[in-house]
């Protein structure tokens, strides 16, 4: 056991809030499966974050449930360190791997590579520690080559991984050099040695930019572009498709919002705010999460201006009350609409001026037919933006899910005030920079490729107005 992870469980102060025991049972969901009949013991905890259970009363028997996970937490099989006498299963899943842009096969390799690269199974590199896998990464095995492999070293864990899942299970070597290959329906298991001597070269240099950490990577992806290489680079579709499936797109994992009642309040279970952007609305009682969750982020402007745009899901019958809270409380001065849905709200008491624009000829996770109209909408709603008055909030973005056409107008905008201002443009950073704040904003290759046509169109309108 890791004596600081003991100690930091044991030491879990009693919860005081509502919220306190959602963050609780949150972190206890990553470990649900390691404790029998777990909703049926957290029951008592669980009924404590639902708003119709009334005023917040810890119990006896909430205490006792609490110690009693807690308790599961620092025992076998959640904090034990491998056994290198033993075989360690690693089961892989890649169902709700982030990265939706790239295949499910790969998608379900990069899961195996993530699992091989875990620090303890290398046993410190002085044990061997065997690894059995479970993945369902071959659906159908008869079409790759025979013989088991394994791997050598961790730095050939990548090709390892293929070989191992690349090659079919034969029953004659099926336990031959530590190897071993089963095959349950479409699932295949494979042992990797992780501890044979071999090349000392570091394996992170092996990593790719897709391979890097999502933040590491959206914190430095960078290509200005001049005017002639926009223009250029906005004809080479091939380069622009590479450049988008490069670059993570930053999904929250539905984990973090694992709290009753959150699913009603989403127009699409795995597009979800980021947690540390997304706008918390005002509630009457500070513990109770439900009444302050909006499935919206603050998103920077040019030059990283904090909360220009807000970007968010269209409203639906569940959350339209919850969006015009978030307008009235934020001082949002303008609203842009960029879908056919159409929802009308009002406040009493107070009047205040709120411009409404309704963008209707673009298709869902498509593009527009022409680029012209997206200029003039952008440019006529920047410059509403700075007529609004001084005290003004953001901009509110939205289409349906508040990613992909979302996406596309607050980029567009971006980078046409980085052309007017600086003549070059960055359309991967401005991407990546909105993908920190909000998973997914520019949801497709073909968005992707459509706002480089649309600045490349603007450049050209900005060089003939200097020539008049």
């Amino acid at each position: 056991m890791d004596p600081a992870k003991v100690w930091a469980v044991e030491s879990w102060p009693k919860p005081a809030l509502v919220h306190l025991v959602q963050c609780f049972l949150g972190f206890m969901n990553f470990y649900r499966r390691f404790v029998k009949n777990f909703s049926t013991v957290a029951a008592s905890l669980t009924t404590l974050t639902r708003k119709a259970s009334g005023r917040f009363c810890w119990s006896t028997e909430a205490q006792q449930v609490f110690e009693e996970l807690k308790h599961h937490l620092i025992t076998a099989p959640i904090l034990r360190l491998p056994d290198a006498e033993l075989l360690f299963i690693i089961e892989v899943d890649a169902s709700e791997v982030a990265e939706r842009n790239y295949d499910v096969g790969d998608r379900k390799l990069l899961a195996v590579k993530l699992a091989l690269q875990v620090e303890t199974l290398s046993g410190g590199g002085k044990t061997p520690l065997p690894v059995g896998i479970l993945t369902t990464f071959c659906s159908d095995l008869n079409r790759y080559p025979k013989g088991p492999h394994h791997g050598t070293n961790p730095v050939g864990v990548e090709k390892a991984a293929r070989q191992a899942l690349m090659a079919e299970p034969d029953p004659a070597e099926a336990h031959q050099d530590g190897c071993m290959f089963l095959r349950r329906g479409s699932n295949v298991s494979l042992t990797l040695d992780m501890c044979t001597p071999g090349t000392t070269e570091p394996y992170g240099a092996l990593l790719s930019p897709r391979e890097q950490s999502t933040q590491e990577y959206l914190e430095r992806a960078s290509n200005i572009l001049s005017p002639a290489q926009l223009h250029t680079r906005a004809l080479n579709d091939a380069a622009l498709q590479a450049e988008f499936y490069e670059t993570p797109m930053n999904f929250v994992d539905p984990k973090e919002y694992n709290i009753p009642g959150v699913v009603r309040k989403n127009r699409y279970k795995t597009i979800l705010p980021n947690t540390h952007s997304r706008v918390c609305l005002q509630a009457a009682e500070e513990d109770d999460f439900l009444s302050t969750y909006i499935n919206a982020n603050y998103l920077k402007g040019y030059g990283g201006q904090e909360k220009v745009y807000i970007a968010t899901q269209g409203p639906t019958v569940n959350t339209v009350g919850d969006f015009w809270r978030m307008i009235w409380q934020e001082h949002c001065p303008i609203i842009v609409m960029i879908t056919n849905i159409e929802e009308k709200n009002e406040y009493e008491g107070e009047v205040r001026c709120l411009r409404h624009y309704w963008y209707t000829s673009w298709p869902d996770q498509k593009t527009p037919d022409k680029a012209p109209p997206l200029l003039q909408l952008v440019q006529e709603v920047e410059e509403a933006r700075k007529q609004a008055l001084a005290h003004s909030g953001p901009v509110i973005v939205h289409c349906s899910a508040g990613i992909g056409r979302t996406g596309c107008f607050i980029a567009t905008t971006i980078l046409c005030e980085q052309l007017r201002c600086e003549g070059v443009v960055d359309i991967l950073r401005t991407t990546c920079q909105l993908r920190l704040d909000r998973g997914g904003m520019i949801q497709t290759a073909e968005q992707y490729q459509f706002v480089h046509h649309v600045l490349s169109l603007y450049e050209r309108q900005l060089n003939q107005r200097s020539e008049e």
